[in-house]
């Protein structure tokens, strides 16, 4: 239930600081409640970001040679 909250309060607030307009000076709520889902999405782009980049690091890395073979390569 979490993930699914979640995603629907994301979902909800992708247009919450822009389009919102507040009808009362006092209504605390709705601005603590977009100023969380704002921060969870920075957060979350931050998170695949550094993803995207590990992922970059780990494709053009060189391992090296392998140590165990399962059947030995033939040679030419």
């Amino acid at each position: 239930m979490g993930c699914s909250l979640f995603i629907a309060l994301w979902l909800y607030g992708l247009n919450g600081i822009l389009m919102n307009t507040y009808s009362q000076v006092g209504d605390y709520g709705q601005v603590r409640l977009d100023a969380i889902l704002a921060a969870n999405k920075t957060l979350l782009g931050y998170v695949i970001i550094a993803g995207l980049a590990f992922l970059t690091f780990i494709f053009f890395h060189q391992f090296g040679d392998f140590k165990y073979r399962i059947a030995p390569v033939p040679h030419a």
